[in-house]
């Protein structure tokens, strides 16, 4: 998996000052700050890309041949090898079927409502799960040319926003308790709710959580993927989860 060396040590260089931004509530000023250093470091966006949110390197394609480039990013953390990604236009289906087959992914998490890329008909099981009574996500399998494809599907979390601690807990447990290895993740563009499940995995195994080791884990997250926590209530949700004292 490819390390930007470069723009890891550049946001490493940036660590006190972000650090002072982030401990200040400054939240929107980090984000911009990060976005701005790690701007030049993307692809320019293509025909596949929903939007200007592209990775740093073509190595999820090159890793496992897939023929075509697909918005998509290793982020391995010490449990799971996480694949961040974009939810694929309605053309380039076939390229993410192929991501899926390929990685041997056998769990996707989909953190929109409505993804078009499995068919009805390889449906095999499908479960809702609730919480508080009301619909919160659900628990699907799917025969994906041979394979088979679970997939957490959550019912509605918004773009750009977060949901409630609870439900996010709910949410992880469930995950946690069927985890493979690799893991797709995937909203639209395959930041915003992605990097912010992704950043709450990692920190909820961590003890003893310090400003630094947030913002450790945060700028470490950006150098894999540009914009993973997208905005200030992303950042914020997990601030006041994992720094609340």
């Amino acid at each position: 998996m490819t390390v930007n060396k470069e723009l890891r040590d550049i946001l490493n260089g940036y660590h006190d000052n972000i650090k002072s931004k982030i401990g200040e509530n400054k939240l929107d000023e980090a984000i911009y700050l990060v976005d701005s250093l790690s701007a030049t470091f993307k692809f320019p966006p293509s025909s596949y890309d929903r939007s200007p949110c592209t990775p740093y390197s073509n190595e999820v394609s090159e890793k496992y041949e897939i023929k075509e480039y697909v918005n998509a990013s290793f982020i391995p953390t010490s449990e799971t090898l996480f694949i961040a990604a974009q939810n694929p236009k309605d053309e380039k289906r076939d390229a993410f079927i192929d991501l899926l087959v390929k990685s041997k992914a056998n769990l996707v998490i989909s953190l929109i409502n409505d993804p078009k890329y499995f068919e009805e008909e390889w449906l095999q099981s499908r479960k809702v799960i609730k919480h508080m009574g009301k619909d919160l996500f659900i628990d699907e399998v799917y025969n994906v040319r041979g394979r088979s494809v679970r997939r957490l599907r959550y019912i509605n979390w918004v773009d750009f926003s977060v949901i409630t601690q609870e439900e996010m807990e709910t949410f992880h447990s469930y995950f946690d308790s069927i985890r493979t290895d690799p893991v797709v993740v995937h909203c639209i563009a395959g930041v915003g709710r992605t990097g912010t499940f992704i950043m709450y995995d990692i920190l909820k195994k961590m003890k003893g959580i310090t400003l630094d080791t947030f913002v450790d884990v945060f700028l470490n997250l950006r150098s894999k993927r540009a914009h993973l926590v997208t905005n200030k209530a992303q950042l914020e949700f997990l601030k006041d989860i994992f720094l609340k004292d």
